[in-house]
């Protein structure tokens, strides 16, 4: 008897497979090209690295992403929107029974502090010019 919320991992799938039913879910969304193009990079980008069998894909797996693309100069917030295509793939291979589920494991990222006008600069900004002088 199955213990209830085990999942059994289907036997070993091809990354062309687990592309495939990918490009099937999101297709059914009606995703524009930009969005594709964007899991088609991170794919590629996570695949040439990793290497490996969709099922083999891990938590562990996902945090050593994380490092290598930090020790690659990779800024925080690019980091994390692959994070955010990565786990849209893995959410659907997940529910397939392909791997196991895993945690959310974001890149903090630090808050870049902009610069802003002085209120004095905005009074400048807001004052109507004059027509008659201005070319």
């Amino acid at each position: 008897m199955a213990r209830k919320g085990l999942i059994k991992l289907n036997s070993t799938v091809s990354e062309t497979a687990a592309k495939d039913l990918f490009i099937q879910f999101q297709t059914a969304k009606g995703l524009t090209d930009a969005t594709f193009t964007n899991y088609e990079n991170v794919w590629k980008y996570f695949f040439t690295w990793y290497g490996g069998s969709v099922n083999d894909i891990t938590q562990r797996t996902v945090t050593d992403w994380i490092a290598f693309m930090k020790q690659k100069g990779i800024k925080p917030v690019t980091i994390n929107s692959y994070l955010r295509f990565l786990k849209t793939m893995l959410n659907i291979h997940s529910s397939q029974g392909w791997i196991l589920p895993f945690k959310d494991s974001f890149f903090p990222s630090q808050e870049s502090i902009k610069e802003t006008y002085t209120d004095d600069e905005i009074r400048i900004l807001l004052i109507r010019p004059d027509k008659r002088t201005a070319r």
